[in-house]
């Protein structure tokens, strides 16, 4: 009692000292009767910035020993709980993700019946719901799907599988075949390339995988290690793409993450409490308030408190990074994830979590205004001298345009193309580099014409500029 209460005052303290002014602010969301949990939220069609599209919500209700899949475009406050499924079986994990050329959404979740567990999916356009159909049938064991526009991941017997929704339902493929768990799909991929994470490993000394699909250069999964040593667990994607997972270094959890890509992987540096379920948000381009630059933020819970909480991690540069208790609350908090929310001609960054109240679970959210500013870090920050990307040439362009940069020191660089929105379109350059000028093309063929953005980032080393694709 004495450690556990020592651990509280140290955690209180600490957040003491770095609590700031936050316009975040919380309030509940989804309190049907019974017991609201297991849910996914889309707002885009890749988790990035778009005014006035709709925000959907789905998860798991449980009534009366009925259990509900519902959907609710959460966006609209008049918008209706709408039933996916109903019955007395056991359902969890429901995911949701936009149809290609804007063809409604695909919802997908598990049930559990008397021979074992099923994957279904059915598709909602137009106000109207498709037909329930079965992915996969009679699983002896918690598949742990994932899905995102093109895919659908799932575990059997310790296997990664992964099938394909485009052209038509494809053939079933093993991306990998021993001890395999929790696998995740990136929500922004295409047609011929997509990223999977997973666990893989003993139960007491977890690793992370990350496998690539470019069919561009092979029709198989490439498969990578993230995590080095320790037990890891809970790998996630944040709405670009950003990494990251939980480390367990002998003493606490911590967070291993990147906020681009996953190149420059860090830990965080807790020591008086442990960091878990993480997620990491970045701006395509770091944002500046009165007085610092913010270009990342991650949101975790922990349990190292009396009750479980919400928490985000704000990281600014030029000043010590600050903890904000989001939940605020004498409950338990946990599972949370982040969306784009669009009100009143305004767009808010939104995190949104399960709470536990007296034996009752209901879904909360707690938002922020949300303004990118899409401009370059200012000298104090980057020396223009030593850390150079160059304007693009030629610019305007039709199709192709080649983009230099200066690294004064080699290491891992990442060089990204976003649309006016924030959509990341293609990643050009992504692994070590020497030290010195290079230069990439970049072809924009096949895109509409409009103002697009190129960030270069050379470890904490950000800059962004603009160019036009003119057809």
């Amino acid at each position: 009692m004495k450690y556990c209460l020592f651990r509280s005052i140290i955690i209180l303290i600490l957040l003491f000292c770095g609590v700031k002014a936050q316009n975040f602010k919380s309030a509940p969301l989804i309190t049907l009767n019974g017991n609201n949990y297991d849910f996914e939220v889309l707002s885009t069609s890749d988790g990035n910035y778009y005014e006035g599209l709709p925000t959907y919500l789905i998860w798991i209700n449980e009534f009366e020993g009925r259990y509900s899949v519902y959907l609710n475009n959460i966006q609209d406050s008049t918008s209706k709980n709408i039933i996916i499924d109903r019955d007395s079986t056991v359902k969890s994990n429901p995911q949701i993700a936009f149809k290609r050329y804007a063809l409604g959404i695909r919802l997908a979740w598990q049930k559990q019946t008397d021979t074992g567990w099923q994957i279904l999916y059915r598709d909602f356009h137009n106000d109207s719901l498709g037909p329930i159909n079965i992915i996969a049938d009679s699983l002896n064991n918690d598949p742990q799907i994932s899905m995102n526009t093109h895919r659908i991941s799932w575990v059997q017997n310790g296997s990664i599988y992964v099938k394909e929704f485009y052209p038509d339902l494809g053939k079933t493929e093993c991306v990998d075949s021993i001890l395999c768990s929790s696998p995740i799909l990136v929500k922004n991929d295409d047609l011929d390339c997509s990223v999977l994470m997973y666990e893989k490993g003993i139960s007491t000394a977890k690793q992370i995988y990350m496998a690539d699909l470019n069919k561009y250069y092979s029709t198989k999964w490439e498969i990578t290690q993230l995590s080095k040593h320790g037990n890891n667990m809970n790998p996630n994607f944040g709405l670009l793409g950003e990494v990251s997972f939980q480390n367990y270094d002998g003493k606490n959890w911590r967070i291993v993450y990147s906020y681009s890509s996953y190149e420059s992987m860090d830990t965080t540096t807790n020591t008086s409490c442990d960091y878990k379920n993480s997620t990491v948000y970045s701006y395509a381009v770091p944002t500046k308030t009165k007085e610092n630059y913010t270009p990342y933020f991650i949101v975790f819970d922990t349990d190292s408190l009396d009750n479980r909480e919400i928490f985000i991690k704000i990281i600014e540069y030029g000043k010590k990074d600050s903890l904000i208790n989001i939940s605020n609350s004498i409950y338990d908090d946990y599972g949370s994830k982040l969306t784009y929310l669009y009100k009143n001609d305004s767009t808010y960054i939104s995190i949104i979590w399960i709470k536990n109240s007296n034996n009752k679970k209901d879904l909360w959210i707690s938002k922020s205004l949300y303004k990118p500013k899409w401009t370059s870090l200012k000298n104090e920050i980057n020396n223009p001298l030593t850390f150079r990307l160059e304007q693009n040439y030629p610019n305007p362009f039709n199709p192709s345009t080649t983009i230099k940069y200066f690294i004064p020191e080699s290491g891992n660089v990442n060089l990204t193309i976003y649309d006016i929105n924030g959509r990341k379109i293609r990643i050009l350059e992504h692994g070590y580099k020497t030290r010195g000028y290079h230069k990439v093309n970049f072809d924009g063929y096949g895109l509409s014409s409009g103002i697009y953005f190129y960030r270069l980032v050379v470890g904490e080393n950000i800059l962004t500029r603009s160019m036009l694709l003119l057809r």
